[in-house]
């Protein structure tokens, strides 16, 4: 029947109105905490930091994450982002004044759409958001 709800003994009973329109399963506590404690490892990897350094020459980096700590081995100059996804807020975390990025107000693939062109120095921070064709500039900070 379409109202009932299935035993693991195979027999069924009537389904109280209120659980109707989902199936419901009573955890014991143990499977709670393990469920919990994956959550938990799942929310670390998806929100983790990543650290990059970006090598001299460099145009262009991967967003590995959406926090990242940025390096510059030399002076360099990005102009585009790859490998975000549509929605994607970045966080970017300069450690030093080597890095660059230029403002771009083309529709090209990747490109970063700033309010000017950004030239980092220790601890500041930039957050960009990504329409799923290029990146705009959300917030800065020179700290």
């Amino acid at each position: 029947m379409p109202n009932d709800e299935k035993q693991f003994d195979g027999s069924t009973k009537p389904l109280e109105a209120s659980a109707r329109s989902q199936i419901a399963y009573r955890l014991d506590p143990e499977s709670k905490t393990a469920i919990k404690e994956v959550l938990r490892e799942l929310t670390k990897a998806i929100s983790r930091q990543d650290a990059l350094t970006i090598p001299s020459g460099a145009t262009t980096f991967k967003a590995s994450s959406d926090l990242m700590k940025l390096t510059g081995a030399a002076a360099v100059t990005i102009a585009t982002i790859t490998e975000g996804y549509a929605g994607q807020h970045l966080k970017l975390i300069f450690t030093d004044a080597n890095v660059t990025i230029t403002d771009d107000a083309t529709t090209t693939r990747n490109s970063v759409n700033l309010s000017a062109a950004f030239t980092s120095t220790a601890n500041d921070v930039m957050t960009l958001i990504y329409d799923g064709n290029k990146w705009f500039e959300s917030s800065r900070s020179a700290n």
